[in-house]
């Protein structure tokens, strides 16, 4: 659902934009919560924590009539509910079946509370799971918006859990992770240089032109909806996590894990090779700590990608676009990587951000990645015989 301006849902409430971009840079912790509630995969995580469907579901006119002709599973009745009526699902109806979900139990409490890094990072891979392929996540954004004022509690409760606690840190030169499947290093020098450019100068072709690309509606893809580049898989680097050696090695939609090739095994002695490394101290960094972060770099960067992009982000959105993302080729002049933190990936994920050309989106992004556009390395060491879990 679209935050970045007035809009009505049918169902009596109204978007409010105001509380999408807020000061560039690492947000206090105080504004954390609200940045959370106002992204949809931010709501999506919340929403995981507590019990909300049923209450809905049992309320609403029709349900039980549908019911008594279901053979599915309970779960799966509810969602084929939810994204057939939940437009027709009253705003009083939504905000009082989340406001009794998150009072009636304290199970999500200490579930948040006692989580560990990974355990979060690992809650925070399966919100993104199927992450706009499902009808379901649809429903979820637009319900989850209108109760999010009734999520509040939850949102204090993982911004200021200690499993989050590095979630708007900045990179860490000195310790970087790459995951490199089928076994490929990172790309280094000019050959790096050469691939961020050809894969700028793609970008920019298959969007000259009036309307949406014709080779992509016609595709499989439908449209491309991720936010990175195409050689992100060989460039990007995480930040350590505690208890997993890197987040590349978990599932998050489109971010070039393992769930994005069946065959890619993380038990393979082959795949996924796993390199170590450490930066220049003096790199280039943009730091993407929330959404006015995001749309400041494509606000000085811009590149029009409304028809490789457009229908997806339009549809989850609202937003009518133009869509822009950020020239890489030009974001090199002035830096050598683009993080994007956790934190700041969780806050702006689904958003149409207003950017001064039209509106922005991030999504389909390693959390906590760096996208990496000149090579800065300055020690590297492929791990070997490391046993993952």
């Amino acid at each position: 659902m679209l935050l970045c301006a007035s809009q009505s849902l049918g169902n009596g409430h109204a978007l409010d934009g105001e509380i999408v971009l807020r000061n560039i840079g690492s947000p206090e912790l105080g504004d954390r919560p609200g940045m959370v509630l106002a992204s949809p995969l931010g709501r999506q995580m919340l929403a995981s924590y507590v019990d909300w469907k049923e209450s809905i579901c049992d309320a609403s006119p029709g349900y039980h009539e549908l019911a008594r002709s279901w053979t599915g599973s309970q779960l799966g009745l509810l969602d084929h509910f939810l994204i057939r009526e939940w437009r027709n699902i009253s705003a009083d109806l939504v905000r009082r079946a989340f406001r009794h979900a998150v009072m009636d139990t304290s199970d999500w409490r200490w579930r948040i509370a006692e989580a560990s890094e990974r355990q979060l990072i690992e809650d925070l891979a399966s919100a993104t799971g199927d992450y706009g392929f499902n009808l379901e996540n649809e429903a979820v954004w637009g319900l989850t918006h209108i109760g999010a004022a009734e999520l509040a509690p939850v949102a204090v409760a993982l911004v200021s859990a200690a499993g989050a606690g590095q979630w708007w840190n900045s990179v860490s030169l000195t310790d970087q992770r790459f995951v490199g499947w089928d076994d490929r290093p990172p790309l280094r020098g000019a050959d790096l240089e050469s691939t961020v450019e050809a894969a700028s100068r793609e970008l920019r072709s298959s969007n000259g032109g009036r309307g949406p690309n014709a080779d992509w509606r016609s595709s499989n893809y439908g449209s491309l909806w991720w936010s990175s580049p195409s050689f992100a898989e060989e460039s990007w680097t995480v930040n350590r996590v505690a208890g997993i050696w890197s987040t590349g090695l978990l599932y998050f939609t489109d971010a070039y894990g393992p769930g994005d090739d069946p065959d890619r095994l993380i038990a393979s002695p082959a795949s996924p090779g796993l390199w170590q490394l450490s930066m220049d101290p003096s790199a280039r960094i943009y730091e993407v700590s929330g959404p006015a972060d995001w749309a400041a770099l494509v606000n000085r960067f811009p590149c029009d990608v409304s028809r490789t992009h457009g229908d997806d982000w339009s549809r989850w959105s609202g937003a009518p676009g133009p869509w822009i993302l950020p020239d890489w080729s030009r974001v090199a002049e002035s830096y050598d990587g683009v993080h994007v933190s956790i934190g700041g990936y969780i806050s702006s994920c689904g958003l149409g951000i207003p950017v001064h050309d039209g509106y922005s989106m991030l999504a389909g992004w390693l959390p906590g990645a760096t996208l990496w556009l000149k090579d800065v390395i300055v020690t590297v060491t492929q791990l070997t015989g490391r046993q993952l879990s």
